[in-house]
C-alpha cells in the first residue's frame, strides 16, 4: 500500500481532511494536526480502535506541556492493550 492509500484510509477513519505535508514523513490534517506517517501505518496496519489515535495524540499533547515523557504511539496502544479484555472493552 503507498503513502496516499494510507492517507485515504486514515482520512476517512477519523474524520480528518489531509492538507498536505509538512515534511517528507509529516502528513499534516487541517492547521492543527501534524502526524508521523510511521504512525498513520501502525494505525491503520494494526486495525487500532477509532479514537485512539486521536486520544493518543491529546494525551501527547498534555504530556509534553507538564514536561512529561511522551509514549510513542506503539507504546500506548501496547499498554492500553494490556487494560483491555478479549471484546476490547476496559477491565474494571
Amino acid at each position: 500500500m503507498n503513502d496516499s492509500e494510507y492517507i485515504e484510509l486514515f482520512e476517512s477513519k477519523q474524520n480528518l481532511i489531509f492538507s498536505g505535508y509538512a515534511q517528507e514523513t509529516i502528513a499534516s490534517f487541517g492547521d492543527n494536526f501534524f502526524f508521523n506517517m510511521s504512525d498513520i501505518k501502525f494505525d491503520i496496519d494494526t486495525n487500532q480502535p477509532k479514537r485512539i489515535f486521536l486520544d493518543w495524540f491529546d494525551y501527547a499533547l498534555d504530556a509534553h506541556t507538564t514536561g512529561a515523557r511522551v509514549k510513542t504511539y506503539q507504546t500506548y496502544c501496547k499498554e492500553r492493550k494490556m487494560f483491555l479484555n478479549e471484546d476490547k472493552k476496559p477491565i474494571a
